[in-house]
């Protein structure tokens, strides 16, 4: 009885891990798909190119402290319509980010943005 037992769970870890590299190949599949499609994003308006930008450098310097100011800058911009209510939440999503800490992905976000619309 016991050695039927052991012969069951020494055969899970291999099934766990074909089920892993499964995941794995299919999450890179989808992820060169949508690389491919050119999924990105759409033309921005000219503030929020700009505020892009400032976002960028201060995702790359990691400065904490010049996150309130960008916050406010998308919010007034966004309450003056020079900002969509799309491109005001992208940007404060990529704000969002920085302040958890996700500086990289963050600065990553932001420079996706202006590479965009080179692409245009």
């Amino acid at each position: 009885m016991m050695g039927s037992y052991t012969k069951i769970q020494s055969q899970m870890p291999a099934r766990t891990n074909w089920i892993n590299s499964r995941r794995r190949a299919m999450l890179l599949t989808c992820a060169f798909m949508v690389s491919c499609l050119g999924c990105g994003y759409p033309e921005v308006s000219p503030k929020a190119y700009e505020i892009s930008k400032g976002l960028y450098t201060v995702c790359n310097l990691k400065r904490q402290s010049d996150l309130d100011q960008v916050s406010d800058v998308i919010s007034k911009a966004a309450s003056a319509s020079e900002l969509t209510k799309s491109e005001a939440g992208w940007l404060m999503g990529i704000v969002e980010q920085a302040r958890a800490g996700q500086w990289e992905a963050a600065g990553l976000e932001a420079r996706s943005i202006l590479q965009d619309q080179a692409d245009l």
